[in-house]
């Protein structure tokens, strides 16, 4: 039986800064939801790897803001029904309404 060699490459320290007052906020953020800066700073350095692209984190909070908007609208319509739609036609109608509030 063979042995695989893991080979782990070597690691770079990134540092940058920002406001003392900014931090401590951010890594309350950061620690509520299990993370951290470093981790963070890390997937950030990852995605840009894999995409080429430099996040537009105004977009993706932007994106985030719709989708969370149409989930509170389609919870608000759970309920709704047209009896004389089918069912994919009701959703496709339901989908449409909760849009049209974003």
């Amino acid at each position: 039986m063979s042995q695989a060699t893991v080979v782990r490459e070597k690691t770079a320290v990134v540092s940058g800064r920002v406001e003392e007052s900014r931090k401590h906020r951010v890594d309350m953020v950061f620690e509520g939801a299990g993370t951290s800066g470093s981790e963070q700073i890390r997937l950030m350095y990852e995605y840009v790897d894999r995409t080429g692209e430099v996040p537009n984190y105004e977009e993706l909070a932007d994106q985030a803001r719709r989708a969370a908007a149409a989930r509170e609208v389609l919870a608000l319509t759970e309920g709704w029904y047209a009896p004389e739609l089918v069912d994919k036609d009701a959703k496709e109608l339901q989908v449409e309404r909760a849009a049209s509030y974003v």
